[in-house]
């Protein structure tokens, strides 16, 4: 096995067929690498061709399956040709080395993610809801007889989300030492929250898994701006509202807490959580018309399945509170805010449920 670094990396690419040596020649080939839970390195081969590399740093069976699945579901979505309106929305698939746990994609050098773009620029984010739109419903479709046969198809495990695991009697997720765990399988509300989201969940069609702003790159301004769905490690067969609960999470958490990047208006902290969710309501509620008129499973502005979409928001508001306080044994400020943000969700869900009758969704009944 190769361990990949900086100094032999060309000589991979060069012997698998990835860079040319004309790259090397004159000089147009670089290399940036950066570390998170894999080694990642960012490559300009030359002629316009740009490679994002992943090699994991743990080679164990969990890590191996899910950078496996990564790569055979951006095989599926470039190959498939259910999935064609969705490869446009994705980074080209170069290849995947079992043999070094290697996955090969295109690299966007001049991309940057929608957390940096709305908070650094300070965007209207209602002015993306239609593109949004269209990337989610171009996969959130029934699973026909031909596509459930592929052999892709066997890397998804239809599994409960992470999150809606929480408090379950038989979870493995009761980690004593996590305060926000703590607090949430301690909560008879929290509990309740997820109970009746888990009791909402179904199996029906190919997700994402992880939406979030992070995961959403941008190249371009305005107009002109294409964007791209990034990093499909935890895809399954699932529930499409699930990824619809990430956007209407991460439409939240703009205004619930400062993010990682420098926002131009920082939240004023003595604002209550409810003050500061109160401009997301109408934008949440135009985003779901518009996610419902083009989804094929015809909710038809239904309120139910709206609701059922509130409900995994409030999961996965649950589940970002967790993994902002991941490796600590004390609540830090900015996950407190973020269950304040689940609490303010459940709290005011029915009047948002009124509300977004009033603009024309309706009750299937």
């Amino acid at each position: 096995m190769i361990i990949l670094k900086p100094d032999n990396l060309h000589h991979y690419l060069l012997e698998n067929g990835s860079l040319t040596l004309d790259a090397i020649v004159d000089g147009s080939y670089s290399v940036s690498q950066s570390r998170t839970r894999n080694i990642t390195f960012q490559v300009n081969g030359g002629t316009n061709k740009h490679l994002f590399i992943k090699q994991l740093t743990a080679f164990d069976q969990m890590n191996k399956y899910i950078l496996q699945k990564d790569a055979t579901c951006l095989w599926l979505i470039k190959n498939e040709p259910a999935f064609k309106k969705l490869s446009a929305f994705v980074p080209n698939y170069y290849g995947f080395d079992t043999t070094n746990e290697v996955l090969i994609t295109e690299f966007l050098p001049d991309a940057r993610n929608l957390e940096h773009h709305f908070r650094i620029q300070d965007s209207n984010v209602g002015e993306y809801l239609q593109t949004l739109t269209e990337i989610l419903t171009s996969f959130h479709f029934p699973l026909t007889d031909k596509i459930k046969g592929l052999p892709s198809m066997r890397f998804f495990k239809q599994q409960l989300p992470w999150a809606l695991t929480f408090g379950m009697p038989d979870s493995q997720n009761q980690n004593g030492q996590s305060p926000v765990l703590n607090r949430v399988i301690n909560n008879p509300d929290y509990k309740a929250m997820l109970k009746d989201a888990r009791g909402m969940y179904e199996f029906t069609s190919l997700i994402h898994g992880d939406i979030k702003w992070m995961n959403f790159l941008i190249i371009g301004d305005n107009k002109d701006a294409q964007l791209k769905l990034i990093d499909w490690e935890i895809a399954d067969v699932g529930d499409p509202l699930w990824d619809v609960g990430g956007l209407i999470m991460s439409i939240l958490m703009l205004s619930a807490v400062d993010g990682p990047y420098q926002h131009n208006k920082k939240i004023n902290p003595s604002t209550s959580m409810d003050e500061r969710l109160s401009p997301c309501w109408p934008i949440i509620i135009e985003f779901w018309k518009l996610y419902a008129k083009k989804s094929s499973f015809k909710y038809k502005n239904s309120i139910e399945s709206f609701n059922k979409a509130l409900h995994f928001a409030g999961a996965r508001l649950i589940q970002t509170a967790v993994e902002f306080n991941m490796n600590s044994a004390e609540m830090y400020p900015l996950t407190e805010d973020v269950l304040a943000a689940c609490i303010s969700l459940f709290t005011h869900k029915q009047s948002v449920l009124e509300m977004a009758t009033r603009n024309g969704i309706k009750s299937k009944k």
